[in-house]
């Protein structure tokens, strides 16, 4: 039997709204279909084919409020669209951002064809805005740019085990980001802007317009401080593949978990297939010195807000190329006092670069390059630039094979990064409220912690197993939160708990 579905089921009074239909039992690409709409002034128009049962068009808004039916002329089946009154806020006025939206992640106030925007002038995956509001419906005026949407509500990721990708626009307009949405209770919304292996999906966004409920708060959001993370296709999601996940999805790597998680704020600065050093002559490298250094430490320390925390986990190509330590050692050094000449202020850490396996005695042995980066931190003598095993630790802990964590990886990595950058900043800068995070998440999630396991339990047991140490910095009850505030799974390395079948990926990283 046939059905007809829209997505952006909401729409503003006289206004057009861009949509999607779906449909089953349907052959548009050969039956040219149209659609009517009830209602004065109601129309539907602009229609592009995408397949036989996806196709985009434009709903044209009438001045009343209410549902309304629309009917394919194909197939006669129907869906409702509604007509709501519509609160707009212009995301470019600073007397809103800033304040009562948070604008993240690296997004930049610049101009995209002619349009003042807020865009990631094409360097950072994962960017976000934040903001508390009541509402059924969020939409974005906006130029998209090939990327992936995903919302967190209360810091809980929606729509998870697929990827939501959004085609490339040539002008700008409205956007459903997220609909369905509880206009009645008012929540803390984070919409997400996510890459892919398709682009890293820029937003090029100047307004934000709620439909249904009361609209935005208007009380202060307060700011996250920002970590800003160099790195290679290991932080993009060059592993996610599967799951119902589209290939490269960075809204469910690592990085972008931290996020949600944490009061930390992540601008995403990885490029695939990027070494730090250079590549030998003999192996077709350059004469030269590899851009790297000058190039993506430029937009690395103008990232805004300043960042507190360069997070460098990169290193992986230079590993699977063979390229020599010595000269990796000069590079790595030049890179990491380029950040401190731009940052001064800021906390430099530096991973070893993960084994490939859990053994640590893969075929490249990165051990000969984390050598060098013990060096240099030791040679640098700077208090604020340290050297991490939290990553390389947890590779090994949990059995994962190849340098790319999958989606059920990546959660493993985000609690244990946030750990780490609470042990060393302290828990007020980057830890949700503790007993509001647990409570209201146990709540609308799986955490399970009114069962079997409470959050002193959690932190015991975590403690028990070796998997962390309680230093005096983290109560227990945040080793419990951290682990619950993601209602999509658990960690792997937790033990005890139900672990996700692990699909094993092919090494991506590539040798460019």
């Amino acid at each position: 039997m046939a059905s007809l579905s829209v997505f952006g089921t909401m729409g503003g009074t006289s206004s057009p709204e861009p949509v999607t239909f779906t449909g089953t039992g349907t052959v548009w690409l050969s039956g040219a279909p149209t659609f009517a709409m009830t209602g004065a002034g109601n129309s539907v128009g602009s229609i592009v084919v995408v397949d036989d049962t996806h196709c985009r068009a434009v709903v044209t808004c009438g001045s009343t409020n209410g549902p309304f039916v629309i009917t394919d002329s194909t197939t006669s089946a129907t869906c409702t669209f509604t007509i709501a009154t519509a609160r707009t806020y212009d995301l470019t006025d600073p007397s809103i951002y800033g304040h009562y939206v948070q604008i993240e992640g690296g997004l930049v106030l610049t101009s995209l064809s002619g349009t003042v925007c807020w865009n990631n002038a094409g360097v950072s995956y994962d960017t976000e805005i934040r903001f508390r509001a009541t509402c059924a419906q969020i939409d974005f005026q906006q130029l998209i740019s090939n990327g992936v949407n995903r919302l967190s509500i209360d810091r809980v990721d929606q729509d998870l085990g697929s990827s939501r990708f959004i085609p490339g626009l040539a002008t700008f307009g409205w956007w459903c980001h997220s609909t369905g949405l509880d206009p009645t209770t008012e929540h803390e919304y984070i919409c997400w802007w996510g890459g892919s292996n398709q682009g890293r999906g820029n937003p090029g966004v100047t307004q934000l317009r709620l439909l249904g409920g009361t609209g935005i708060n208007t009380a202060p959001v307060a700011a996250r401080p920002l970590v800003v993370a160099p790195g290679d296709s290991v932080g993009i999601g060059a592993g996610i593949i599967g799951g119902g996940y589209i290939d490269s999805d960075s809204t469910v790597c690592f990085w972008h978990d931290l996020g949600v998680i944490s009061n930390y704020q992540v601008s995403n600065h990885s490029q695939g297939s990027q070494p730090i050093s250079r590549r030998p002559v003999s192996l077709g490298g350059p004469t030269g010195t590899e851009a790297y250094t000058a190039g993506e430490t430029a937009f690395i320390v103008a990232t805004t807000p300043t960042p507190i925390v360069v997070y460098v986990l990169i290193g992986v190509v230079d590993v699977l190329g063979l390229y020599p330590t010595g000269q990796f050692g000069i590079d790595y050094r030049t890179m990491i006092e380029a950040y401190r000449a731009g940052l001064p202020a800021a906390l430099i850490i530096c991973p070893h670069i993960q084994p490939r396996g859990p053994t640590g005695t893969d075929l490249h042995k990165p051990d000969l390059y984390n050598a060098q980066i013990d060096a240099v931190v030791a040679a640098l003598g700077d208090p604020r630039i340290v050297v991490s095993t939290v990553i390389y630790d947890v590779v090994k802990a949990s059995g994962l094979v190849g340098y790319h964590p999958n989606y059920a990886d990546s959660p493993g990595w985000a609690a244990a990064i946030k750990t780490e950058l609470d042990g060393l900043l302290g828990p007020a800068s980057g830890a949700m409220a503790k007993t509001e995070a647990h409570d209201s998440l146990a709540a609308i999630s799986h955490s399970g912690s009114t069962g079997s396991m409470g959050r002193t339990e959690a932190h015991d047991t975590l403690v028990a197993a070796g998997r962390m140490t309680c230093s005096g910095t983290l109560a227990r009850t945040e080793h419990h939160d951290r682990l619950v505030t993601r209602k999509r799974r658990h960690p792997r390395w937790f033990p005890g708990l139900a672990r996700r079948p692990r699909i094993k990926t092919e090494d991506k990283e590539r040798v460019s």
